[in-house]
């Protein structure tokens, strides 16, 4: 019958994972899920990821029949506050974790920079030095 027709399994989802689970605020989180075709021919999904409740990436699938992939989306980071976020594919959910960035990584990369300003001001100055005749 029809509506039976209509339950048939398309493309099935499986196997999400969320990657790293804690992430420091900048950095990036990849989601990857298993996306199969178990019907005997080739279907389209627009799979929609959504990170608590609301869409923010949408990745269209082709598969041919009985075939299947792995799908990777990627989250960056730096425009979520730190905090505990779900993200969902279908009936699928994870989460993850913003952290704040540790003061000694602030530190160690304020260190990092002044130390690249200093090289560069010296190589200019040698640069400068090398031009006098």
């Amino acid at each position: 019958s029809m509506s039976s027709a209509g339950q048939a399994p398309g493309l099935v989802l499986s196997n999400l994972i969320v990657s790293p689970r804690s992430v420091e605020r900048g950095g990036t989180v990849k989601i990857y899920v298993d996306v199969s075709n178990q019907t005997g021919r080739q279907m389209d999904k627009t799979l929609e990821l959504k990170l608590n409740g609301q869409t923010v990436d949408q990745r269209l699938v082709s598969l041919q029949a009985g075939s299947s992939t792995t799908i990777v989306f990627t989250l960056y980071s730096h425009t979520l506050l730190p905090g505990r976020y779900t993200v969902e594919l279908e009936n699928l959910a994870g989460t993850f974790e913003v952290v704040s960035p540790s003061s000694t990584a602030q530190i160690a990369l304020m260190a990092a920079a002044a130390a690249a300003a200093a090289f560069a001001f010296y190589i200019f100055r040698v640069k400068a030095k090398g031009r006098r005749r």
